[in-house]
């Protein structure tokens, strides 16, 4: 069995608290787990920067697979398990270098905080959202 399996990540709504973060642009970030299951990940993730420009990304694949494209960033990401109520994200991001994400779900599942390295020509940039969880989104949602 995958090690997610047995301490998923929670689908629902992650909210960035932007006084424990250090992003590389200021301004808000939304994560919505829409699917965990210890063998595939769907999440959608809005961005909004200082001059209220929004940035909407999606990425549906299954862990321990190939890259899978990151839809609205042309970036390319893989994902693993690496231990329960972690994930380790890795990829490349056009323009700028491959990068490596490390996720850690707190032990009360209330936060998850994803620490990450993009290797630059100009050498690595860190970078850390820290999300509290905001709850399960409703559902199903019902197009009739």
């Amino acid at each position: 069995m995958n090690q997610a399996a047995e301490r998923l990540i929670p689908e629902g709504l992650w909210v960035m608290n932007p006084e424990r973060s250090q992003r590389l642009v200021p301004g808000t970030h939304t994560l919505w787990i829409v699917k965990n299951d210890g063998k595939a990940l769907i999440f959608a993730s809005v961005e909004t920067d200082a001059e209220e420009a929004v940035k909407l990304t999606s990425w549906d694949g299954e862990y321990d697979a190939g890259p899978v494209e990151v839809i609205g960033s042309g970036m390319m990401a893989s994902i693993i398990a690496p231990a329960p109520g972690e994930m380790l994200i890795t990829g490349d991001i056009p323009g700028m270098g491959a990068f490596s994400e490390h996720c850690v779900l707190s032990d009360d599942g209330s936060r998850l905080v994803c620490a990450g390295n993009i290797e630059t020509p100009d050498g690595p940039i860190t970078y850390c959202d820290d999300f509290d969880y905001r709850g399960a989104m409703p559902g199903p949602i019902s197009t009739t």
